[in-house]
């Protein structure tokens, strides 16, 4: 009779109940199991960036922090670009993109001097979503996930190989939203892919520009939304919002995005909502029994991001972890190349030394004494991340790199296989104390290199106390 005094108060439980932003509780939590791990997580990510977030009307509607920014995080002593160079660094992503100007700047860049500059640079000009990704999958533990720089190639591994993934590949039209899914879009403007038109690509292609954000929630108190989490998102760790309906599915599917072309514009507002995309893969997680009987986290892998124009086909001067295979060697050569008077002083490893470039390559019968005279059994698993010790015989040395803060490159030839061992510019920056005088190195020289794993028979010499470059016995 009175019905229309119910009218406030309706509307007050209806604000109220589109306030249920989880991600302050998740955050607190230490969850169990593997899905809500991956809410924790992603949240407490997003609370470190001051929650920006996008609201169900596809508008952003909060974006304090942006990845350039040197300003401090809500939480710990990361900057906001450092944050962004440890998804990469953590996730053990970097050396997929080592060959990007500024990457390995970011091992170990401090707040302030040249490395911070550099790493920022990269940072900026990377796209980071999928090593978000990546790195939340790993701190989660979620087994069965082999993180990449590169959305399509775990999607693509999910579709591929499902048996032996943590997710299945599902049509986002056919799909309630389960928290530690990871809803999926293209980033091919153009054209409209879909589901279907993704499928073909999933079967048969090597790549595709793409996007996915983690869903940390779903109806939270009933107030009809989904929550997912993206990193890269409008410069930040950015929650997208989603209405669903009563049966708890994306109301009236995904908003997908407008497939004439049209851009946002003032006279054109219907075209600027953000949550407007050509969505079309939901990655499932798979349930606790499934995912107990899969292997742990894997390693990354080292492949470069969508849209990498720096990506070379081989190098001479390597980058250490780019990923990039060494080119041939032209033939043996045992001269100083000519140096240029504009460039750089190299940095001595003897104050009564002058830093020059060697390079030894060893004859064939030299190589065949090596392998002889080694007495190692086995080389050592290479798992990016890892610590490693190798024993073998000096086959090159390079110290060009050092010209321009490279690292310098020795090639020990091991009864593996040779490895490259790389040794940086600045020592100053490193854990490991310098080692010996490298320039004195010759073909045949017998010693032991202990180091990190950057990439398969590759160690990066720096980190640690315990790293070194040692003459064997």
């Amino acid at each position: 009779m009175r019905a229309w005094l119910l009218l406030p108060l309706l509307l007050l439980i209806s604000m109220a109940a589109h306030a249920a932003d989880p991600c302050p509780q998740l955050a607190q939590q230490t969850p169990s199991d593997v899905a809500t791990r991956i809410a924790a997580v992603a949240c407490r990510e997003h609370l470190m960036w001051y929650r920006p977030f996008i609201d169900r009307e596809g508008r952003l509607a909060n974006a304090p922090m942006m990845e350039a920014e040197s300003s401090l995080l809500s939480i710990g002593e990361d900057r906001a670009w450092q944050r962004v160079a440890r998804y990469w660094r953590d996730s053990g992503l970097l050396g997929a993109i080592g060959h990007r100007r500024g990457a390995t700047d970011c091992l170990y860049a401090s707040a302030t001097g040249p490395q911070a500059e550099a790493c920022r640079g990269f940072v900026v000009d990377t796209p980071w979503s999928a090593a978000f990704i990546s790195w939340v999958m790993r701190e989660a533990r979620v087994p069965g996930f082999r993180g990449s720089s590169r959305h399509f190639r775990y999607v693509q591994a999910a579709y591929q190989d499902p048996s032996t993934n943590a997710f299945d590949v599902i049509d986002v039209a056919r799909a309630k939203p389960v928290v530690g899914d990871l809803i999926c879009y293209v980033r091919q403007y153009g054209r409209l892919f879909g589901h279907e038109g993704l499928l073909p690509l999933l079967r048969n292609g090597t790549g595709l520009d793409m996007h996915c954000d983690i869903v940390v929630a779903v109806n939270p108190g009933n107030d009809s939304t989904a929550y997912a989490i993206g990193g890269n998102v409008q410069q930040s760790v950015t929650m997208r919002m989603l209405p669903l309906n009563r049966n708890g599915e994306f109301w009236g599917g995904l908003p997908l995005r407008i497939g004439d072309g049209t851009l946002c514009a003032p006279d054109n507002a219907a075209a600027c909502n953000m949550n407007r995309q050509d969505w079309a893969a939901i990655l499932r997680l798979k349930s606790p029994a499934e995912l107990a009987k899969l292997p742990g986290y894997l390693p990354p892998a080292q492949d470069a991001p969508e849209a990498s124009p720096e990506k070379q086909e081989c190098c001479v001067n390597c980058v250490v972890g780019s990923g990039v295979p060494r080119c041939p060697a032209a033939g043996p050569q045992a001269t100083e190349p000519a140096r240029d008077p504009r460039a750089p002083p190299v940095p001595p490893m003897k104050p009564h030394r002058t830093a020059s470039t060697v390079r030894l390559t060893a004859t064939l019968a030299a190589c065949l004494a090596l392998a002889a005279c080694t007495t190692m059994p086995a080389g050592p698993a290479w798992v990016p991340g890892q610590q490693a010790t190798v024993e073998g015989q000096v086959a090159t040395v390079d110290t060009t790199p050092w010209t321009y803060d490279g690292s310098a490159v020795i090639t020990l030839a091991t009864p593996s296989g040779n490895v490259d061992v790389h040794l940086p510019a600045r020592w100053n920056l490193c854990k490991a104390p310098p080692p010996e005088d490298v320039q004195a190195l010759k073909a045949g020289d017998r010693v032991r290199a202990t180091g990190t794993v950057s990439e398969p028979h590759t160690l990066v010499v720096c980190e640690h106390a315990g790293h070194g470059l040692h003459r064997a016995p």
